[in-house]
């Protein structure tokens, strides 16, 4: 839903904020996960997604007696805090949740334009490319070194 979709903005943010380098929300990391829950995830995960931000709702409107997104943002982090550590009523499986979530924004972001070339250093050819080169001077090329 719109809301659903705000709430996961929101929490994006919350994630990976705006610093230096863009954030989670120019990286569009909420319509990012949107799509791909809407087409790569099967109904169990599609459902455990939206269980999540239910969650996150509920707890905020029992905590405060406000919308997660009504909430200053020292609330919304202690909240989400709780998530983690499984403390103030959260279970090992609200812990679960709440780290698969943060792993999907993470993925979102990291495979965005933005999280590539900003806040990583991409460097499309590591090492750069040399195209004529002796073996004798590389050694094994296509060898592994583990």
């Amino acid at each position: 839903t719109r809301d659903q979709l705000q709430l996961l903005r929101a929490l994006g943010e919350l994630i990976i904020p705006t610093t230096d380098t863009p954030g989670a929300i120019a990286a569009g990391v909420h319509d990012f996960i949107n799509h791909f829950s809407a087409y790569c995830a099967t109904k169990a995960e599609q459902q455990q997604l939206i269980d999540t931000l239910t969650r996150i709702e509920t707890a905020a409107q029992q905590a405060h007696s406000s919308s997660f997104l009504a909430l200053p943002q020292k609330a919304q982090l202690e909240l989400l805090n709780a998530m983690e550590q499984v403390r103030h009523g959260f279970t090992q499986d609200d812990r679960s949740r709440m780290k698969q979530l943060k792993s999907l924004v993470v993925f979102a972001y990291y495979t965005s334009e933005p999280g590539a070339t900003q806040e990583l250093a991409y460097l499309a050819i590591p090492g750069g490319y040399r195209g004529n080169v002796k073996l004798k001077d590389i050694g094994r090329a296509w060898a592994l070194d583990f």
